[in-house]
Order: structure tokens, then sequence, then C-alpha cells
């Protein structure tokens, strides 16, 4: 979605419905619609009454849309964000105070119908900060409530904060209420985040101390509309405390789940200010909001991410900025947002979003909205704002996965094969595939910021996976509080586009000699995950397989395990090993060997729970992610001394046109986002005589996860007056 002509940076305020959505660009606000699955822009909106540039004003600071209404700020600051304090001079007259501005939506065109002020907005009763009032918005319906996080009522409640609720009853818009927290105290920023959603409004104050030892940790306020009344039901913050975590910093609302953001410590306070942030979701029960998961930032190195600066939720999918996330490949605070998607009573991450472009600080995430599926992320650059859909992607699940017919010759038996697609992709299948029969070489995958392809097979035609010379400079461990940690090493790897499916059926490693005690005899866990989407990160990825356990059998030397497992398609594959023995142990004993000069870096990945073993099944579940060069401070960490061998299975795939005794109705066919499929199979035993015949069915799909699925078929043909040898229809 690129800025229009005019000089405008497409940055800032960002809100959206499912066909709608608002960007700010400092100066107005860009309207564009939904058509035909492409953002258009439509109308671009201006302030009736401008502000001269000296007096530094943004139109767009903050956007809330609902339906057929908007509120626009025209503000000195944004996203709870300040700007330097204004010239007292500035705030002479009404016309040069903020204010936010109301449209509607009239058949198609977006049209100004109110400028809302506070009754009380007189330059005196703002702190330092300058006015902040609609530096936050949110509207609901004929509701608008504006923040205001630096108002400050004296002298000795300097930005103390009020949030100011506008309604319009018919007759116009005008103010209704002005809310203050009941324990209100200097320094709160009460209003510098809302969120509104029918009777229910939440307000942070990421300011807000109430306990001494913990500085700046932030609360949020629950206030409920009784009677057309707003009145404070309760006061929300994370336990255990921690100081300057600024909880309700952002926050997000729908229905009875809320999210709110944390960006300054949740993970770990740091000596200047900033810290690792976070996100915490709150559920209403019975009336009453709790706080209910934390979920932290997890970058393991000594900056600050700023994970919760902004926050949106949309059902089951929610999204966290990071915008000041560092990454590897050269660019420096590029950022980032989290996906979480709701599993259940918890909530998981799904994904991770970052710029396509990529800019050295250039903050992604700072800004975005969210509707349903869709997002609408901004960047600090000028014209970048990206729009992005969550889907879940086509599924096959086939029911049952094998069928077996026992029954006299002569006869005829009809059994189906049931295909469900929970996804919201059409479903593509075929059950005339057959399984590819060429080599597969094997090789890693590049990345942005990486360097030319590695020396794939350099060292023998059979290590196809490879990203290491043969040889290794460093050794690694994953330490933790000071003792060495059980953790997953992973090497990450690509097929050629085209390939397919195809089996692992090796993985090497060298584990690196010891000088404090040999490894030999510890036990580790083989593991292969599949990532169809190929974004370079594993915590999304599909486990292959189940546990494949083996034993460190030498030091100093490849030692190769044989596995067997089955790759569905075009991809990312990471391979590679979990050290649970290490759990615990001395920080000398490193199991993993690193070649340091290898040309192709950021594809050796770790993951940990700190305490207690990796969780394999889920990686995005670990408390601890990172890539090795992240984790190294005194060397470039290089790659992890991990190979693989690939192949494809035999070819056990058969047409069904060949087999004489079985019928399809159908061979190939489609399935709708969220339906279903029968395919009527016809097994006739004329002129077979006694005995087990067999085919595979391999049925082919676009389901990323499970691009080839095999359901073995079996009939056994008994002699006349004999149907059941067991009293059950099964394999005899």
């Amino acid at each position: 979605m690129p800025a229009p002509g005019g000089g405008g940076e497409l940055r800032n305020g960002i809100a959206m419905t499912d066909d709608v959505a608002m960007v700010g660009d400092l100066q107005r606000v860009h309207v564009y619609r939904k058509e035909a699955g492409q953002w258009i822009e439509r109308q671009v909106l201006d302030p009736s009454r401008p502000v001269p540039p000296e007096a530094f004003f943004a139109f767009g600071a903050a956007i809330a849309i609902r339906g057929s209404h908007a509120v626009i700020g025209h503000t000195r600051g944004y996203n709870g964000i300040d700007f330097a304090p204004p010239d007292p001079a500035a705030d002479a007259g009404s016309e040069s105070q903020p204010a936010a501005y109301v449209f509607e939506d009239r058949n198609g065109t977006w049209l100004e119908t109110a400028r809302l002020t506070p009754d009380d907005g007189a330059p005196g009763s703002w702190g330092q900060r300058g006015n902040s009032f609609a530096t936050s918005l949110a509207i609901d319906g004929t509701t608008v409530a504006v923040g205001a996080y630096s108002h400050t009522p004296d002298a000795d409640r300097a930005n103390q904060g009020a949030v100011y609720l506008f309604s319009d009853d018919g007759n116009g818009w005008r103010q209704t209420q002005k809310l203050v927290a009941d324990d209100a105290r200097a320094g709160d920023q009460f209003g510098n985040a809302i969120a509104l959603q029918g009777d229910t409004l939440l307000i942070g104050a990421r300011g807000a101390t109430r306990n001494r030892d913990f500085p700046w940790h932030g609360l949020v306020y629950v206030f409920e509309r009784r009677n057309g009344v707003w009145v404070q039901r309760q006061k929300l913050y994370p336990s255990p405390l921690s100081p300057a975590i600024r909880f309700g910093q952002s926050l997000g609302l729908d229905g009875d789940t809320a999210i709110v953001g944390a960006p300054r410590g949740l993970s770990g306070y740091l000596e200047y200010g900033d810290a690792r942030g976070g996100v915490f979701m709150l559920q209403r029960r019975d009336g009453f909001w709790s706080v209910t998961q934390a979920l932290p930032s997890l970058n393991d190195r000594d900056y600050a991410d700023s994970l919760g600066e902004s926050v949106a939720i949309a059902g089951d999918l929610a999204i966290a900025g990071a915008y000041q996330t560092f990454y590897t490949g050269g660019l420096t605070q590029q950022g980032t947002a989290f996906a979480y998607e709701r599993d259940g009573d918890r909530w998981v991450r799904r994904s991770r979003l970052t710029s396509p472009e990529g800019f050295d600080y250039g903050y992604f995430g700072i800004w975005f909205a969210l509707s349903g599926r869709s997002a609408i992320i901004g960047s600090f650059p000028s014209n970048n704002v990206f729009a992005f859909e969550a889907h879940t992607p086509a599924i096959a699940r086939l029911q049952p996965g094998a069928i077996h017919v026992t029954m006299p010759p002569n006869t005829v038996a009809q059994r189906s094969l049931r295909i469900d697609n929970p996804g919201d992709r059409t479903l593509q299948f075929a059950l005339d595939a057959t399984a590819p029969t060429h080599a597969v070489p094997l090789q890693p995958r590049s990345g942005p910021g990486s360097g030319p392809a590695g020396p794939s097979g350099s060292t023998g035609g059979a290590l196809d996976f490879a990203l290491d010379d043969g040889g290794y400079e460093a050794k690694q461990s994953f330490n933790f509080r000071f003792t060495e940690q059980a953790a997953i090493w992973l090497n990450r790897f690509a097929a050629p586009a085209g390939t397919g499916a195809f089996t692992i059926d090796s993985i090497s490693m060298l584990v690196p000699a010891e000088n404090a005690g040999s490894l030999v005899g510890r036990p580790i866990t083989l593991v292969a995950y599949y990532d169809a989407d190929a974004d370079g990160d594993p915590g999304n990825a599909v486990r292959l397989g189940a546990d494949h356990p083996a034993t460190i059998t030498a030091e100093g030397q490849f030692i190769t395990f044989p596995t067997d497992f089955r790759v569905p398609g075009d991809g990312d594959v990471y391979v590679g090993f979990e050290s649970t023995y290490a759990r615990g142990g001395l920080p000398e004993r490193f199991p993993v060997a690193l070649d340091t000069t290898a040309p192709v870096l950021e594809h050796s990945w770790l993951a940990s729970m700190e305490d207690g073993a990796p969780n394999l099944d889920d990686l995005s579940a670990n408390r601890v992610q990172m890539y090795l060069e992240d984790y190294s401070r005194e060397v470039r960490a290089g790659n992890a001394m991990i190979r693989a061998t690939g192949k494809d299975p035999a070819n056990d795939c058969i047409d069904p046109a060949g087999v004489p005794w079985l019928a399809l109705a159908a061979a190939a066919g489609s399935v709708p986002a969220g339906g279903s499929a029968t395919i009527a199979l016809e097994l006739d035993g004329s002129g077979l005589a006694e005995g087990t015949y067999t085919a595979q069915l391999c049925v082919a799909s676009n389901d990323a996860a499970r691009a080839m699925q095999r359901v073995p078929v079996v009939l056994t043909v008994l002699p006349d007056g004999v149907i059941f040898r067991d009293g059950f229809e099964g394999t005899p």
C-alpha cells in the first residue's frame, strides 16, 4: 500500500474494518477500500480546521473505526508516544487545540460530522508533556472515548491523565463524561491506551506505580456502562509485578477477551530503562476480568525489542508489535510483529511477520490494525505499509486411514474414503498420483541477508544436507544461569523447488571432543521439522515423525544415524537433535561443534525451555528461540555440524486404473473450505482366487503439511461359505 504523491509519509495511526482501512501520513488520512481482494485508495481526509505547521500537529496520529463511523485524532503525539513539549503560545486559542474529528460513511464517501474537544481543555490543565488530547481513541456505535494521558488537574498530580466520553443522541455529539481513576496519582498517564466495545471500556495507565518496589509497573482499569453512566469496576495488573514493564501501554478488546502490551521489561529489566517486552491475555468470566496468560519476548539478548508497544485482537487471532527487534542479516532494529492464535484455553505464537523489504531502523510493527484475518502493518520509513492475510491453509483429513475388506469370491463390496477440509482455502486432491523417482540433491536454504549457497555435497555425494566445510573452529553450548541447559539444535535446509515429497534417511552430527569428560554414551533424540511457507521461522514448522532416540557413539568425528522422516513437499526442512542429557550440566560440556567460516549463516537454530525439557512437538512453545548467530557474543557463531541425506521412498503408490479389482467414482477433485468430499470405492472379487490383494492409494493434495498421504487398501478373498475367520471384518 504505497503512499500517494504529495510528500506525505504513509505511517502513524492505522485502523480498519473488513473492507475499509484508514492510514495516517502525519498530514492527512488515506481511505482504502478492499475490492476484489486488493486495497485501493478511494479518498483522502483532512481536518476542517488545520493549524499552522509550526504547531507540530499530526492528523491521523490516532484513528479508530467501527462500522460506518470513524474518529481521527489531530494532536501532538502518536500511539501514546510524546512529541517535544510545544510552545505554550501555540495553545492560545481553540483553533490550535488538539481535537478528535468524527467522520461518517455516507454512500461510500466519508464526511466529517463533528469536531470533539474537551470541556476543560484550557492550556493550564495540561502537564509538561503538552496537550495530549486525542493521542488515543476508541469508538463503538455512537460512543467515542478520547484519551488525554498528560491531563493535569492540579500541580500535585502532573500527567495524571483522563479519558473523555462523547456520544451522539441524534442532536449532535457532546461530551457526556470525564473519567479519572479512583486512585489517580501523578505520572499515571491514565488514558494512554483505550479499548471500547459495547458497555465495556478498558483504560491503560502505563506509568502507574502502586508499589514503590516496582515503579512504572502500569495498570489497566475496567469501566462498565450502567444506566448510561460509566463506572469503574476493576483494576488489573500482572502477578508477580515487575518494575517498568508499563503494563497497559497498548490494549485490544474483543468480547470477553483482551490483550495488553507491556513493552518495557516483561522478561528482564535492563539498567538503561528498556527491556524485552511482552503481552498479557485477559479473560472475562462471570462478569470479572483476570490476567490469564503472559506471552513474553523470545529474544535472548540484552536489548529492547519493545514487544507489546502495540497490540490488536480479532476473534481467535491477536498481533503484537516488537518494533525495535534486532535481526540477523545485517539489519538493525528492523522490527517485527508476532501473530498469536487461540488454541483451546491458551494462546500460542503462530508466525512472525516482517517487512518484505527490510530496513535498518525500519521499526516495522510500531503501527498496525487487525480485522478478521486481515492486518495492515506499518513501519517507520515512508511509503511502507503492508497488508497481510492470515489463512488456515487447505487441510486434507482422510477417514479411514486404511481400508480392509474380507469377502467371498465373485462378490462386490462398496466402501468410501472421506476427505475433510477444515481450512479456509479450497483443497485440491488427486488419487491417481504416483511417487516421484528422481534423486533429491538437498541444499541450504538462502535467506535475506545471507551469503551464497553453501557447499552442498562438497564432501561427497551422500552428504546432501551440508552447511559446513568438514572442520570446526568453535564449540557451542546453551548456558543459562551458568549451567548447560537441554536444547534443540537444528540446521535449516531445502530441496530444490519441485522436488516434492522425499524421505530424510540419515542425520549426521559431529560432537566436539571434551576436556571435562566424554559425552560418549549420552542419549539424544533425533528430530526433523517441515515448514511449508519457508519463512525462516521454525516456530510454525510441523514435526516429522515421532521420537527417534539415539546415543552419542564418538567425539571429534561425524556419526551417522539412519532415520525415516517423510517430508511431504516443497518447503524448509529442519534437522537436528535434542540434548536433554545436558539439563543442569556444566557449561563446558559442549554438545555442538561450529563451522564459523561457513558462507551461509542464519541457518543454525536452537530452542530451550530453560527449566525442564524442550517442547519437541511445538517449537514455538519453547521459551528461548534464536539463531546461533544471535546467541554468540564472542565469535561469529557460524553453523552447527549437523548434516542429513535424503532419498525418494519406494514407489509404492499405485494408479487405481491399473488395479483390476478396484474402481473409484472419482480420481480427483476439490473440497471447499470447511467442506467434505466422499470418494466411492468398489472392490470387485470377480474371478479372483483365494488370497490377499493390496493396493496403495496415494492421495496428493495442496495441503502443504500432508502433500502425499497413503491409504492402504487390502482385499482378502476367502472360500465360499467362509466369510469371517475371526468374527470381525478386518485383516484376517
